[in-house]
Parts: structure tokens; sequence; C-alpha cells
């Protein structure tokens, strides 16, 4: 089975999410709040990854580790993929 284009190695996984806040500024928060809310997403995406991998991540994962609800997710990003690729 080959790797799509877009999939990530579990070794590039972690880069792509650190390297995420050079996203684009559309995607950049407004506030302080905003920004730590991003912020914990991403920590969060990092623990989960390094405990379950990147295919096997998922979103209500991300949330339940960060502690908020899916829908905040969604506000900052529009998929794992947009979190994980901000570059």
């Amino acid at each position: 089975m080959s790797k799509s284009q877009n999939s990530l190695t579990r070794e590039q996984a972690p880069v792509a999410l650190a390297n995420s806040a050079c996203a684009p500024a559309d995607t950049q928060t407004k506030t302080a709040r905003g920004a730590r809310a991003r912020a914990g997403l991403k920590a969060a995406a990092l623990v989960v990854l390094e405990r379950e991998g990147y295919h096997k991540m998922r979103i209500a994962d991300v949330t339940r580790e960060a502690g908020v609800a899916q829908g905040l997710f969604y506000h900052y990003f529009k998929d794992l993929k947009s979190l994980t690729i901000g570059c």
C-alpha cells in the first residue's frame, strides 16, 4: 500500500505540528484567549500524537485531552490535517 503525498510519517508529524505557528494570517486568532485555546489544542494534539500515532489520532481524542468541546476545535481548525500541517 502506497502513501499519499499528503500523509505524514510518525517522525514528520510532530515537526509539522510544531511549525504550524506560521499558519496563514486568516487562521490566526485575534485575542489572547483565542491564542491560548489554539495553543492548548496544539499541545493536546502532541500528547495524542505521541500516544496514538498520526493515523489513529482523532479530533475527539485531541479535544478530550485539551478538556474542550469539539466545536472549539472546528472554530480554530478545519480538520486534523490543518492542525498538523499549518505551513
